[in-house]
């Protein structure tokens, strides 16, 4: 935490407490990608859409980013999501999204459903009427 407070906040700046929601188990990924890469908000053009494949490390130029996000368990990926976007982390969050693209690449809904765990709660009747559409 000391290192987040150090470089992301200068010491001339007056420090204001605020309730961050970012997961313990977040936290040090979170420092391990500014401990990689700073603070940097520079404009990315380096997710291609649609994502072309269903592994980062085949499309992404900068292969220590998606070694970072490939070895991450699912849990982890969405939290840091939640935390990127909370911190305005744009680089970070594009390429958190970028991983989920890839899950999410050339899978039917069943199993988008399935990788995610999400809850099948459509009646048969909602069901078939996308199946007819």
């Amino acid at each position: 935490m000391n290192y987040l407070r150090h470089n992301i906040c200068p010491s001339s700046v007056q420090q204001v407490g605020i309730k961050v929601n970012i997961s313990a188990n977040s936290l040090p990924h979170l420092v391990r990608y500014i401990k990689a890469h700073g603070l940097k908000q520079v404009p990315s053009d380096k997710c291609p859409k649609p994502c072309p494949s269903t592994k980062l490390s085949d499309f992404w130029p900068c292969s220590w980013d998606s070694e970072f996000v490939e070895q991450l368990e699912q849990s982890t990926l969405f939290d840091l999501i939640q935390a990127a976007n909370f911190l305005d982390m744009k680089p970070l969050l594009e390429l958190l999204c970028a991983q989920v693209a890839c899950m999410i690449k050339g899978k039917n809904p069943e199993e988008i459903r399935a990788t995610f765990h999400i809850r099948n709660d459509l009646t048969e009747e909602e069901k078939e009427a996308i199946r007819a559409e």
